[in-house]
């Protein structure tokens, strides 16, 4: 897929809200962009894949070790696994990300390089605390009742910036470019198209 610079990483979060609604059809789940299912309900879908993410993240960790710390194919599709999870959050927090991948990139890159002898889990550890601080500022709390003036989308999008600015350093720290990204990230939707047409198994394809 050849794309703009500019369009990169909304063009994978369509290609995952697609997804997403294929899922509807075939698994019952719900889509993000329903307008008749409510904020709450989609919330508690962005929570799921919250643990989603951090079971990836758990098994990119364990890749990446079986690996010797090496950046092979394996532990760049785990890592990958993650990333798409979290697309997904941002797609049923309902919030879009303000910048383009690359200038995401080079943040991350700064962040990195201001730090650089940090390790894979706390950069995972950073990156639960951008995320934890995103969820605080939406209506995830099923106990507590909220007034209109907690919803502030505006709010959000600095703490958007902040989550995948820390993901990213996953990526920067393992030596792997933004366009290498998007290549496993459509390699790996592939993989996951290719699971649901034979109902969902998961042996290598």
């Amino acid at each position: 897929m050849i794309e703009n610079e500019d369009d990169r990483l909304i063009n994978m979060l369509f290609t995952q809200l697609d997804f997403q609604k294929k899922l509807l059809e075939k698994r019952h789940t719900i889509s993000p962009d329903d307008v008749m299912i409510d904020t709450s309900t989609k919330l508690a879908e962005a929570c799921y894949h919250a643990t989603c993410t951090n079971v990836e993240l758990a098994e990119f960790i364990e890749q990446l070790y079986h690996d010797k710390l090496e950046k092979t194919d394996d532990v760049i599709l785990e890592l990958t696994d993650a990333f798409t999870f979290l697309l997904n959050q941002l797609l049923y927090i309902n919030v879009i990300p303000a910048r383009a991948l690359g200038a995401y990139y080079s943040e991350a890159e700064k962040m990195y390089n201001a730090t650089h002898s940090i390790k894979y889990h706390e950069i995972i550890g950073q990156y639960n605390v951008a995320i934890g601080k995103l969820y605080h500022k939406t209506r995830y709390k099923t106990w507590k009742t909220y007034t209109e003036l907690d919803d502030n989308v505006y709010a959000l999008i600095p703490l958007v910036d902040d989550v995948l600015i820390t993901f990213l350093q996953l990526y920067v720290k393992l030596g792997v470019s933004s366009d290498e990204l998007c290549e496993y990230f459509y390699r790996k939707h592939d993989i996951n198209e290719q699971r649901q047409e034979v109902g969902g198994k998961y042996e290598k394809v």
